[in-house]
């Protein structure tokens, strides 16, 4: 997880304040992101919107296969009735990311973290 930015004149990382990209740089970012992460996208409800190659490949599945279907096909049955799960797709509907290791299960029952 990226917490600090290098000022541009070399100086000392900080936390402490806004870094702002330029579109170039935003995009080299999302790309770099795309080429090293797993990346799935959702809807607020939990539909599937579209997926990276990597996730595709991790999760043994193409994107045609999961397009439009919801989240809780990458969980463990039961889960998705579970109060953490419904809290889990309340904070993401809030806007507010989430990081931490998930179990998710991939096409042929194959688990993934």
């Amino acid at each position: 997880m990226l917490k600090y930015f290098a000022n541009e004149k070399g100086g000392q990382p900080s936390n402490n304040r806004k870094v702002k990209f330029s579109g170039s740089e935003m995009k080299a970012m999302l790309s770099a992101l795309n080429k090293s992460q797993a990346i799935i996208q959702f809807s607020p409800d939990g539909a599937v919107l579209g997926a990276n190659e990597n996730f595709l490949s991790v999760m043994g599945c193409k994107l045609e296969e999961i397009v439009d279907r919801k989240h809780s096909m990458f969980v463990e049955p039961g889960y998705k009735d579970t109060p953490d799960y419904k809290i889990f797709w309340m904070v993401l509907g809030r806007g507010e990311y989430q990081a931490a290791e998930y179990k998710r299960i991939g096409k042929g029952g194959c688990f993934s973290i």
